[in-house]
C-alpha cells in the first residue's frame, strides 16, 4: 500500500512539480522495510535531489537511509529486524533540491504508518 502523495509547490529556481511519497512499511520476515520517493516533472541541470528516509516503531527511529540522485525521481529503502509483539510501524521521508552551487530548497515530506489489525479490533 502506498502513503498519501504529498504534492509541494516549489520555487521557479527549484525542481518543480514534485511529489513525495512515504510507502506504508512492510514485513518479510524477520524484516521490516521502509521506502520512499520523490518525482519532479523537471529538474534544472545543475540541480540533484537529495531524500532521507525514517524508519520508526512506536515512535522511535530504528533506521535511517539518505539517496542523492541527479534525475527527476529518486528514493530511499530502509529496514530494521521486527521484534515479538505488535509494534507501529512508520516510514517518513524529507526531500531537497540541491544545486551544484551548495543552495537547497525544502520540496516537502511524507509519512505512512501501518494499520495493524489487532489495533483496529
Amino acid at each position: 500500500m502506498l502513503g498519501l502523495a504529498a504534492t509541494v509547490a516549489t520555487p521557479a529556481h527549484a525542481a518543480s512539480g514534485c511529489s513525495v511519497t512515504a510507502y506504508m512499511p512492510t514485513y518479510s520476515s524477520p524484516t521490516v522495510y521502509g521506502a520512499g520517493l520523490v518525482s519532479c516533472s523537471s529538474v534544472a541541470s545543475d540541480e540533484s535531489l537529495y531524500i532521507e528516509m525514517d524508519l520508526t516503531m512506536d515512535g522511535s527511529s530504528v533506521d535511517q537511509g539518505v539517496a542523492r540522485c541527479w534525475s527527476r525521481a529518486c528514493d530511499v529503502t530502509t529496514s530494521a529486524t521486527n521484534r515479538s509483539g505488535n509494534q507501529s510501524w512508520c516510514s517518513s521521508v524529507r526531500v531537497w533540491a540541491i544545486r551544484d552551487s551548495g543552495s537547497q530548497t525544502f520540496i516537502g515530506s511524507d509519512t505512512a504508518c501501518e494499520v495493524s489489525a489487532r489495533r483496529l479490533s
